[in-house]
């Protein structure tokens, strides 16, 4: 198969949505707080899609749909941080009024939470851009060590590294 056959795209699709659907739906996202479980699982869940398109998958594979896989769920996590705020962006305001009676804050703080809160479009690009390093990193690193595990398991790796010398 050439390398432009390779379904990288098409295998990190569904797993991309999967991990921003679950980082984003409320009460559910908290899993991430767990070693960032739905990016990582993302990565996982890519690299697994991938092999059972291709019957082989190497880290370097593995990686690169995990990494497809975390871009997707990014951008799935902005969107849905914009939706969210659409429909409970008042809640947002409420939280901010009820964190500002709590405490002397700064004037300017105040301000430019209350500016956060109303503006979607610094919700969603702030949320792209975090997540887009977040995702990055763990979701490559999910479909990494999936692929590592799945050739160990065929046995496409030795046992031991660097391989010891026989003496005749």
């Amino acid at each position: 198969m050439t390398q432009a056959n390779k379904p990288y795209l098409s295998s990190a699709l569904w797993p991309g949505i999967v991990l921003g659907l679950l980082s984003v739906i409320p009460i559910v996202n908290y899993g991430n707080l767990l070693c960032c479980l739905w990016i990582v699982g993302g990565g996982v869940l890519a690299a697994i899609v991938y092999r059972s398109e291709t019957k082989a998958i190497t880290p370097r594979e593995g990686a690169w749909v995990g990494f497809l896989a975390g871009m997707v769920g990014a951008a799935v996590v902005a969107v849905g941080n914009g939706v969210l705020w659409f429909f409970f962006h008042e809640t947002y305001l409420a939280d901010i009024n009820e964190i500002i009676t709590m405490g002397d804050l700064d004037p300017q703080m105040i301000d430019m939470m209350a500016e956060f809160a109303n503006n979607p479009l610094l919700i969603i690009l702030i949320s792209l851009i975090s997540f887009l390093f977040l995702n990055a990193v763990f979701s490559t690193l999910g479909g990494f060590i999936t692929a590592t595990i799945i050739n160990r398991r065929k046995g496409e790796f030795k046992d031991e590294f660097p391989p010891e010398k026989k003496e005749n």
